[in-house]
């Protein structure tokens, strides 16, 4: 007689005992079963510690034709590297008159010491003598955290100001921070990547009330974390980010982990040293801070250790200021588990302590949407901080052409003496994939490097696709004003036709190109200075390549 066939219709990772983490998915609970055969998984969290020695799983069932048992187990694919395995060989019991039945199964672990994400996919099997018959494959992604996740989050609804835990942050959190031991490894991954990665690709630092309230104010706090998602999502979203909407980004993905981060600011006017922000590519020197956010290990920042996604320091600044601000430093670091006296040390010009009393108490913002009033300025604004008087002339006559499709391989842009580099930047797209269907960049922006032919000059280039004239226009505005550069000429681009324009910084350190609706922003990126023009090999090349593009078809 054949086995009888049996098929799993539901696996269930929460119930009564079990110790799986609520989740809000989309906005929603995630309820059990988070697997069936009716719908997608759905998505599973366990603290690490919950996990030693294996946790168990509740499996639906059914059975035709009828039989009194059957032994059952799932197995993992032996190529994958795997930390959660197989379900044990248990037995299924059907009683009589019932092909359906709801049977706890175990679950084998093996090395979870670290957060950890994985995708785990089992291959059910059902014993028929002694051969084991494949039966349904079933798919969770599961995540493991350090610890209970801390506020703003919660695994009670009952709380008020606080939410169950996001699985759009846990699983960011997690792919940052896999390997993790430690509150302290996990809080520090997750600082450089706000800094480096989504800071090199989706933002840069700059004056914002967009993703969180301002520090210091009286009003009701809030951290628009839906909003930030998107925004590291690619979707269009205002690009500046200030040191409180990091700050309050970096303690609610850590402390969903376990960790347990505090927003904190000091207060007065702060002369910083040399610092390198967040998004950007030059050091600044004597920037002046009214408030200055960061986040501390619950306590007061001076004795406390300090995590900040917001900016680079430099060991140069111990000891006597005795550097030009702007020139680039021989040593930088990132402030990531640093003894708050130290990071304060580093962060000011003046050589003055700070007061206990300068310092706010730590606390962490609610998650909440945005209020209606806490909108970006509009993207003309920097001009006014620029002194540019070419605005009028850049945006009289715009013309109206066809825009430019994003559809063709950067690779295949032809560079006479300037070649792709792999390594290039942290935080910035690889040229070698970046095409737009690779990569989805905020307002389609392709963020290759490149590197002279001996590989001692470096630029960044960025490909941004805007929807008309007009706005490629005020994207270079606004490039230029984010860059606080003083002097910007008009210089002609070969053979120029209607709808192209070049501007060039007095120094050589910038060059925009506009072609009707893509803007390209060339930077120096290296250490070692030489000059930039808007008629030179990198736009002369790229803009060859887009005379060659057909225009974008309309929507439909």
């Amino acid at each position: 007689m054949p086995a009888p066939v049996v098929r799993v219709q539901a696996i269930s990772f929460k119930f009564e005992g079990s110790k799986a983490l609520p989740l809000k998915e989309g906005g929603k609970p995630v309820e059990a079963p988070e697997w069936s055969e009716e719908s997608a998984s759905g998505s599973v969290a366990y603290v690490k510690s919950d996990l030693e020695g294996g946790f168990q799983i509740e499996v639906r069932f059914s059975c035709a034709p009828h039989t009194d048992e059957v032994r059952v187990r799932a197995v993992r694919p032996d190529y994958l590297p795997r930390a959660i395995g197989g379900v044990a060989e248990t037995v299924v019991k059907f009683p009589a008159g019932t092909d359906t039945v709801t049977q706890k199964c175990d679950v084998e672990v093996y090395d979870l010491s670290a957060v950890h994400l994985e995708r785990v996919t089992w291959q059910w099997q059902v014993k028929d003598g002694n051969e084991w018959i494949d039966a349904t494959v079933t798919g969770n992604e599961i995540a493991v955290t350090l610890a209970k996740p801390t506020e703003p989050w919660t695994r009670s609804e009952t709380i008020q100001g606080r939410e169950l835990p996001w699985w759009e942050v846990m699983r960011r959190a997690c792919f940052v921070a896999s390997g993790a031991k430690t509150p302290q490894e996990a809080a520090t991954k997750l600082a450089e990547t706000i800094y480096g990665v989504w800071g090199g690709m989706f933002y840069e630092w700059g004056p914002s009330n967009t993703y969180a309230s301002d520090a210091g104010t009286v009003a009701d706090h809030w951290f628009d974390c839906a909003r930030f998602l998107r925004l590291i999502d690619g979707e269009k979203e205002p690009v500046f980010v200030d040191c409180s909407d990091l700050a309050s980004a970096l303690s609610t993905f850590a402390n969903i982990l376990g960790c347990n981060l505090k927003q904190v600011f000091v207060g007065g006017i702060i002369t910083a040293n040399r610092v390198l922000p967040s998004g950007h590519l030059n050091w600044r020197g004597r920037l002046k801070f009214g408030i200055h956010e960061f986040t501390i290990e619950e306590g007061q920042a001076s004795d406390r250790l300090v995590w900040d996604g917001c900016l680079k320091l430099t060991r140069d600044a111990e000891g006597k200021h005795n550097r030009p601000p702007e020139q680039t430093p021989r040593t930088e670091l990132l402030p990531t588990a640093m003894p708050g006296r130290r990071y304060l040390g580093l962060l000011r010009f003046d050589d003055a302590a700070v007061r206990d009393d300068q310092l706010s108490t730590p606390s962490i913002r609610p998650i909440r949407e945005a209020p209606s009033d806490s909108e970006p300025v509009a993207e003309e604004q920097p001009l006014v901080a620029a002194g540019l008087k070419i605005a009028p002339w850049l945006l009289e006559n715009v013309p109206e052409l066809p825009p430019i499709g994003p559809d063709f391989n950067v690779d295949g842009i032809p560079i006479h003496r300037w070649k792709l580099t792999k390594s290039g930047l942290a935080g910035l797209v690889s040229a070698s994939a970046a095409t737009v269907a690779a990569g989805r960049q905020r307002d389609k922006v392709l963020k290759p490097i490149w590197t002279s032919q001996d590989d001692t000059l470096m630029a960044s280039v960025d490909v941004l696709f805007t929807e008309n004239c007009r706005q490629a226009r005020l994207r270079a505005l606004a490039c230029i004003g984010r860059a606080r550069v003083d002097r910007v000429r008009q210089v002609p681009l070969l053979e120029g036709v209607d709808g192209e324009v070049a501007l060039v910084s007095e120094d050589g350190a910038l060059a925009i190109a506009i072609f009707r609706n893509v803007v390209v922003v060339v930077r120096r990126a290296g250490r070692k200075p030489f000059v930039i023009s808007a008629d030179g090999e990198i736009v002369t090349g790229i803009r060859q390549a887009l005379k060659n593009v057909p225009p974008a078809q309309p929507p439909g």
